[in-house]
């Protein structure tokens, strides 16, 4: 028997009733005295009479709930189901009469009782009206749309009431019951007598959510308003956190955050996982014709509506994303980066029961994916569109953003619209014919369309007509095509010097701080000042017009570091611009806190100082070869427009700048000031300590001497991958400097190493650097005290420690030792004040300026250069310049000056 009962109830659990009552029937005339079956047959109504009142049939649900009651007069669970439908249907008496009937049996049922109760108080609440509520300090409002969400109902009204802002007196919860044929009205009236400030509508209809959320707006007393889903949760202060945003932001006028995904209904913020993070990007307006920007908790202010209208009722699951495009020709939003809130993906929400999303997401894609309001997005977010090339490069700009774009719900997975970009750079091709970037781009999305031969077609004509890098490289590609990426062919960019979608995924750039700062849209004046902010927009077109344009390229600049590669290129910079040229410096900026290849500029003795800012390696393969900043680097390339490229150092924008310089086909010349591209640790030490006088010879010598100075490290198998690593380093770099138009290195030395090495250009020549002339001044005479003289960096390369400890072996009184150099080190600086023993003969005075140089020199008797590694030396120059006597270390290139007991004593480097 206990059998047949379970596949009864199996069937009706299943919604197979036919065959459960035939099943049933069958039982009653075997079985007619078993107790078990009046109850299965009670059952079997009530789950007959839940699936036809959620199909919309109130009268035959009701029929079949009534029955299930006749049949167990004394079933709480059928009592209460019935008495609840006849509320829904407005039946009062009829629910009262089946409430009473049962409580003559059981007259002190809490569960009966408080049902009873709320009877009265709902048959005297007209369908429709808004309960009356305290406060009047309220601040936010938060709708809650609701249509038989009976189940999530509880816990989305115990989420608001647990807010930090409720508590406090600011928020509202006003509930919308769009004709829930659940029990909703029930469970939100019995906060109504626990609680203030919660507002109850219930329509007769059902209506979409969008109309819903009308609703509340039009009668919601807050100034910011919010959704809150009934299936979602927040972190406890998340509206509180969203209201401060706007408070502080007057400008702003919506606020929206992170939240988690949550696989568990009713489950609370603190106990939702946090691995799974829909981490929305940084707000940009022309980003929301890819996809929705907002989020399902955000904040805004009921004043848009007074511009934009209300939501579209007429869409079921897109409406949000319709209001998201609306309100950007409109107004600035803020991307608040916290996880506020649980996000419950299931079946039944509106975004996956089916594919209403997709095609209304297309419907919006179709109405306002336009040329006019992309120009106009792109306006709001300060970049011109008055020309035809300034329009072709925001078509260009919008198409790469089609083809790589992070929607959060994708958790980091690149997505691409490949319609979408075709028809953006068609646009651009049509604004600017003469321009071979968007000619480019098409082909890359043709040929990942399936359009092979004609994408190879576009990129052959093109290369009759253009000598670019890029085309011959993405050809070289589409020739081989085999186990090709998306990423791996190039797509060239505007230069509108805009963060891309990844870098807004990524590291949430905040854009309305860029555009606050101007940098995207004022026009660099120089007759207000010399270090306002560059307006990017207009950089390429304030200069160079009287003569070619220069630019330098090196990793720091003399107002960061006062050392000789530095103020060598100002002043060849100098020169060249009093010769006529246009000349620019750019160095790089390691700023926290500031989006990669952000750029500021000022204007020193004519020259444009240029700061990009960057992010320090994160590994030792990112500090010689970086995409990333290679990207970047081409990107303000395509802005300037140089003639010419003057590499004097690649340490920051490293080998990938040259390589963006190679593929645009612009003239490069590279200036070695030092040993960089053949050793990682650029001195030429061994171990950190000694002259290294080989060099490269293999991966597996720096990756030991690596390790030397990472001991931490010392373990075979990261030195094996160290190994092919650096093996790797010296491969890349190889090759790279071999495709430069011209390398000049200051000394002997270094040619030889690059030669010895297979790092030698076909033009490679040795120029020495020389230095800034200056008129010596007359010698000082004395007689009393001989000065012996250090002029350098205060740094352990620099070897101060070494004429320290030579200096404590003279024994006379009548010597001093003066010290000028800025310190680097400042470990350093006082391990070697630490060593001396002649304090009072040792006399430091800092950094010195260049025009302080020719006193400096008039006073000293000697100069000594104590250095571990010296590629050239412009101290050793300017002392025989000044005619002043040099004791140097036989290291690098200082041989080649310094000529031992003829003009100059040399030592071996370290030796005291």
């Amino acid at each position: 028997m206990d059998e047949l009962l379970n596949k009864i109830r199996n069937l009706i659990n299943s919604h197979d009733f036919e065959k459960a009552e035939t099943l049933l029937s069958e039982s009653f005339k075997r079985f007619p005295n078993h107790e078990e079956l009046p109850k299965l047959e009670a059952e079997l109504r009530l789950r007959q009479g839940e699936f036809f009142w959620e199909g919309g049939d109130a009268e035959k649900a009701l029929d079949y709930f009534i029955e299930a009651l006749e049949k167990e007069p004394e079933n709480k669970e059928i009592v209460l189901r019935v008495g609840n439908i006849l509320c829904e249907l407005d039946q009062f008496d009829l629910a009262r009469q089946v409430y009473e009937s049962y409580l003559k049996k059981y007259p002190n049922d809490e569960e009966i009782l408080d049902a009873l109760d709320d009877i009265k108080e709902s048959s005297e609440l007209p369908s429709g009206e808004v309960i009356d509520i305290e406060g009047s300090d309220i601040k936010v409002s938060a709708i809650v749309s609701t249509y038989n969400s009976e189940r999530f109902i509880r816990g989305c009204l115990e989420d608001l009431v647990n807010q930090t802002l409720y508590k406090t007196g600011k928020l509202e919860i006003i509930v919308i019951d769009s004709g829930s044929k659940q029990n909703e009205r029930k469970i939100v009236k019995g906060f109504q007598r626990r609680y203030k400030n919660i507002r109850y509508i219930r329509t007769e209809k059902r209506e979409t959510v969008y109309a819903a959320w009308n609703k509340g707006i039009k009668v919601a007393r807050g100034e910011y308003l919010t959704n809150a889903n009934t299936d979602d949760r927040h972190r406890q202060d998340a509206l509180e956190v969203l209201c401060k945003a706007l408070d502080d932001n007057p400008e702003v006028n919506l606020v929206y955050g992170d939240c988690c995904l949550s696989l568990i209904p009713n489950q609370i913020f603190e106990e939702s996982p946090k691995d799974n993070v829909y981490k929305y990007p940084a707000y940009f307006a022309p980003a929301c014709l890819l996809h929705f920007q907002f989020g399902p908790q955000p904040m805004w202010r009921k004043k848009v509506h007074e511009k934009i209208g209300y939501f579209d009722e007429s869409f079921e699951a897109a409406g949000d994303y319709d209001f998201n495009i609306r309100f950007a020709f409109r107004f600035k939003a803020l991307h608040v980066s916290e996880v506020l809130g649980t996000y419950l993906k299931h079946d039944k929400a509106v975004s996956f029961r089916d594919n209403s999303a997709v095609l209304e997401a297309n419907r919006i894609h179709k109405e306002y994916r336009t040329m006019d309001n992309i120009l106009d997005l792109y306006r709001i977010s300060g970049i011109s569109s008055e020309t035809s090339e300034e329009k072709a490069k925001i078509f260009n700009d919008m198409g790469i953003r089609a083809m790589e774009f992070y929607p959060p719900w994708e958790l980091g997975r690149r997505c691409s619209d490949f319609a979408f970009a075709i028809k953006c750079f068609t646009w651009a091709s049509r604004f600017y014919p003469s321009w071979f970037v968007p000619f480019n781009n098409m082909a890359v999305v043709m040929f990942f369309c399936g359009m092979r031969d004609e994408a190879i077609k576009v990129l052959e004509d093109l290369r009759l007509e253009f000598d670019y890098g890029v085309i011959e490289e993405n050809l070289r590609m589409m020739y081989n095509p085999l186990g090709l990426d998306l990423a791996d062919l190039k797509l060239i960019p505007s230069g509108l010097f805009l963060p891309s979608q990844k870098e807004i995924y990524e590291d949430n750039i905040l854009l309305s701080n860029i555009q606050d700062s101007q940098i995207l849209r004022e026009v660099l004046d120089e007759s207000k000042s010399t270090s306002e902010s560059l307006s990017l927009t207009k950089f390429g077109k304030e200069t160079g017009e009287d003569g070619k344009k220069v630019l330098f390229v090196v990793h720091s600049f003399y107002t960061q570091n006062m050392a000789g590669t530095e103020l060598y290129t100002f002043n060849l910079a100098k020169r060249l611009y009093s010769e006529g040229f246009s000349v620019h410096i750019l160095y790089p900026n390691y700023e926290e806190g500031k989006p990669i290849g952000r750029f500021e500029s000022e204007i020193d003795d004519g020259i444009h100082i240029i700061r990009m800012n960057i992010r320090y390696p994160s590994t030792i393969a990112e500090g010689f070869i970086n995409k990333k900043i290679g990207d970047k680097f081409r990107d303000f390339l395509f802005h300037l427009k140089p003639d010419i490229v003057h590499f004097h150092h690649f340490l920051g924008f490293t080998i990938s700048s040259l390589s963006s310089c190679v593929d645009m086909g612009i003239p490069t010349i590279v200036t070695l000031q030092d040993e960089w591209i053949l050793c990682e640790q650029i001195f030429y030490l061994h171990n950190g300590r000694s002259f290294c006088n080989e060099g490269p010879e293999n991966g597996e010598k720096c990756a030991r001497c690596f390790v030397a100075r990472h001991p931490n490290m010392d373990d075979e198998e990261i030195i094996g991958k160290l190994v092919n690593l650096f093996a790797n380093r010296h491969k890349v770099l190889r090759k790279s400097i071999k495709k430069a138009d011209k390398v000049f290195v200051p000394s002997r030395f270094l040619y030889e190493q690059l030669e010895r090495h297979d790092f030698l250009n076909r033009d490679t020549s040795v120029m020495p650097l020389g230095i800034v002339d200056f008129e010596p001044l007359r010698k000082e005479l004395h007689t009393d005290m001989i000065n012996i003289t250090y002029l350098g960096n205060i740094h352990f390369i620099k070897g101060l420690d070494v004429l320290i400890q030579a200096f404590n072996l003279v024994d006379f009184k009548n010597v001093c030792l003066n010290i000028y150099g800025n310190v680097q080190d400042y470990n350093y600086f006082d391990y070697v004040m630490n060593i001396n023993v002649k304090r009072q003969q040792v006399r430091f005075y800092g950094q010195y300026k260049r025009e302080e140089l020719p006193l400096i020199l008039s006073k000293a008797d000697i100069v000594v250069v104590p250095s571990r590694s010296e590629s050239y030396s412009f101290v050793v120059r300017e002392c025989f310049h000044a005619g002043v006597p040099v004791i140097a270390s036989n290291v690098g290139g200082i041989p080649e000056v310094v000529k031992n007991s003829e003009n100059g004593l040399l030592f071996e480097p370290g030796d005291f």
